[in-house]
């Protein structure tokens, strides 16, 4: 040890790299040997190796076809991040202080103050202590007025002041040179009592936001004096206000690219002018009735929302607005412009229509665009397009020309079928056909191979092609309705390890192997995708083939499992489920409705024609006995319970007979005594005792009628459970 002591640091780090350099010369060819050495990897066929259902069959399965190794494809580089400035909703995530005394002895730290709700009218001076505050929330306070402490604050940026009841905003020459040097760039004052547009705000010099949304704005004009040549507003919300029409002063705002005049009564827009640089309009949800070819004059405009006004058309040459890339219209559009593809830049388009409740069919048909618009297909480069809730009744096959098209909705359209075309485009990622009349839906391998999302819900695809569906999109999520269960359930992406396995199993089903669909069956069932599981069974069940052999059987005995859920434990409601009974009519009206039950007769009625039949035979009719004796114990309770409702009841109807006695007594000796008061209670108490009797009679009949056939039902549940016991 001495020795080592005395040696130089770099002699030892030499002697430790010559002795690692050695040991792995010496253990290498040793591990090559014993890799040589291992046996080959049994193969597994098709069964999962997770597997613990034993064979369904006596008779030895069809050779499985081994998986195919692959490797998972390398994931799409992600397209560069666009920096964006931070917003409000940024700093709302950050540590909040709700109160200033707990905010105080830490103020310089402090970027975020709530101090919503807390009944303010003015603000403490302490406020000028929070000079690194961003964000300040002043909501569903009582301020009196505009809180102009505030711009002084020099950090502050974002400014809530929504439902404050404020209703104007004053501000004088000393507080107007502050709010010049102020660095607030967002103010929200929506749900406030404003009449006129808050133009003294503008002398925020670095003001980039202001939402008035939801007040009662009915003027935006500037005052004297004033020269927005200056301003640096962008984005403005004047949503569900009061205005008639396109506020003119706003539009000599130069920085201004984002408008919302949604929710408003505009209902012209002939005097149109101004805003050169607008990107971005909604005007949904005003009156408006048409469209001035002026309006083309907007020619910045990338997004704009016509939806739900009455707009019927829009003058031609659209192709004047060469930089529009979304469009929302109504489905009150009747007529698209001649020039509509001219649109080189319109990447989404929307155009859906939801019924009034008070509008018949009839009518509404009447008013809205009753056919695919055909002008759609020349926008080349739509990548989404949505037309819902129209009854279009059929999808050109001319569709497929938008090959860049990623996201399509035609929901709730009356469709009955779609165009094999559709399934052609090679971009599309999510495809909704919920809402709609659709059975069949047949797409073959290599088609949709880009689809993530496929929503059915609500349409009776039949199980064959949601099978099908699932077979041949294996990375898409899959919303559908199953008529059997009378709900929608939502099947996931196949693990993309698995999905050669599944590449196996359904070529054995194109082989009618029934071991192939019950294994289909099992996987879908324990990923608690119950309608696909059902489907898969049911094509074993359904095949006459089977009938009666142990595998058709098996395959009946795990749906009635499905079905027999009892306690719950599966996540779905359906009515088809085993359920607990509340009295005789729950009983009488869904007793019908109990799939497993019917399953399970079913099973115990049908000639086993092999050991495997028998056993499952055995099991289904020892389940019967257990379902029908419990039924008759739901029932008893039932019996039970209304037998003192009986008593109670007819208990009642004498104390109220008792009653209208009293008041018949109170009326005759009130009658003899002159006094018309007491005649008149004592009348009306009789009547009360009589009606009341009544009632209580009657239901007490009622269910002394119900017993009688739940003592029946009782008699022949146990029956049941005994017969089918002793076979």
């Amino acid at each position: 040890m001495e020795i080592l002591k005395r040696l130089s640091p770099t002699f030892l780090r030499l002697i430790a790299f010559v002795f690692v350099l050695t040991l792995c010369v010496a253990v290498q060819p040793g591990a090559a040997q014993q890799a040589t050495k291992k046996k080959p990897a049994k193969t597994t066929g098709t069964k999962s190796k997770t597997s613990k259902i034993k064979t369904i069959a006596k008779p030895a399965p069809a050779k499985p076809m081994e998986a195919e190794e692959e490797e998972e494809p390398m994931p799409e580089p992600e397209p560069p991040v666009v920096a964006r400035p931070p917003s409000y909703v940024d700093y709302e995530q950050k540590e909040r202080f709700v109160t200033i005394a707990k905010a105080l002895p830490v103020a310089e730290q402090v970027e975020y103050l709530d101090l919503s709700k807390q009944l303010l009218k003015v603000l403490p001076p302490e406020i000028k202590k929070f000079q690194n505050v961003v964000l300040i929330n002043l909501k569903h306070n009582p301020l009196k007025k505009f809180p102009v402490e505030l711009l002084e604050l020099p950090s502050l940026k974002y400014l809530l002041l929504d439902s404050t009841g404020l209703s104007s905003i004053k501000l004088s020459d000393e507080e107007m040179a502050k709010a010049k040097q102020s660095n607030i760039t967002f103010i929200s004052l929506n749900g406030n009592k404003f009449g006129r547009f808050p133009v003294q705000l503008l002398q925020l010099a670095k003001l980039n936001e202001l939402s008035l949304a939801n007040n009662q704005i009915s003027s935006c004009a500037f005052e004297k004096g004033y020269d927005p040549s200056t301003n640096a507003l962008e984005i403005i919300s004047l949503q569900d206000n009061r205005l008639s029409e396109m506020p003119l002063s706003l539009g000599q705002l130069p920085a201004l690219t984002k408008l919302n005049l949604a929710g408003n009564d505009i209902r012209s827009l002939e005097k149109l002018s101004g805003y050169k640089n607008l990107k971005n309009l909604r005007l949904n949800d005003n009156p408006i009735k048409e469209v001035p070819a002026s309006f083309y004059n907007l020619s910045q405009l990338e997004e704009l929302n016509i939806d739900q006004t009455k707009i019927t058309a829009l003058p031609d040459s659209i192709g004047r607005l060469a930089k529009l890339r979304a469009l929302t219209i109504p489905a009150t559009f009747l007529k698209f412009p001649k020039d509509f593809g001219e649109l080189k830049l319109l990447y989404e388009l929307y155009l859906t229509y939801q019924k009034p409740i008070s509008m018949s069919n009839a009518e509404a048909n009447t008013k809205r665009l009753t056919e695919f618009p055909t002008a759609v297909l020349q926008c080349q480069r739509l990548k989404t397009l949505v037309i819902a809730g129209l009854e279009l009744n059929q999808i050109p096959t001319e569709i497929a020309q938008l090959k860049r098209l990623e996201t399509i909705d035609f929901s709730n359209s009356n469709l009955t079928a779609v165009p094999s075309s559709l399934f052609t485009l090679p971009s599309l990622k999510t495809l909704n056909l919920s809402g709609n009349k659709i059975k069949d839906i047949r797409i073959t391998a290599g088609q949709l191979t880009s689809v993530t999302m496929l929503n059915l819900q609500n349409s009776p695809v039949n199980g064959q092609s949601l099978i099908n569906l699932r077979r041949n999109l294996p990375q898409a999520k899959m919303n559908y309705f199953d008529v059997d269960f009378g709900l929608n359930f939502t099947s996931f992406p196949l693990p993309y390890k698995s999905r050669a396995q599944f590449r196996n199993l359904y070529a054995a089903c194109d082989k009618n192997d029934p071991n192939a669909f019950f294994e289909l069956g099992r996987f879908f069932e324990v990923n608690q995708d119950y309608g696909l599981a059902e489907k898969s069974y049911r094509a074993v069940t359904d095949n006459p083939a089977f009938t009666g052999t142990g595998k058709a059987m098996t395959c009946l005995l795990k749906i009635a499992e499905i079905y027999d859920d009892i306690k719950n434990e599966k996540n779905y409601v359906s009515p088809y489920k085993r359920k607990l009974y509340a009295n005789y009519t729950d009983y009488s009206t869904t007793a019908a409705q109990n799939k497993a039950h019917t399953i399970y007769v079913q099973i115990s009625d049908t000639e086993a024609k092999d050991a495997i039949a028998k056993q499952a035979q055995k099991k289904a009719r020892a389940r019967l006995n257990m379902m029908c004796n419990e039924m008759a114990d739901n029932l008893q309770k039932i019996y039970e319970y209304n037998n003192s409702e009986i008593e109670r009841l007819i208990g009642g109807s004498g104390n109220m007979q008792n009653v209208s006695a009293l008041g018949s007594k109170l009326m005759n000796d009130s009658a003899v005594q002159g006094s018309q008061t007491g005649t008149l209670l004592g009348a009306a108490t009789n009547i009360f005792g009589k009606v009341s009797s009544s009632v209580k009679d009657d239901k007490a009949d009622r269910l002394k009628a119900d017993n009688q056939r739940l003592k029946n039902e009782i008699a022949n549940l146990r029956s049941t459970a005994t017969k089918y016991m002793s076979l």
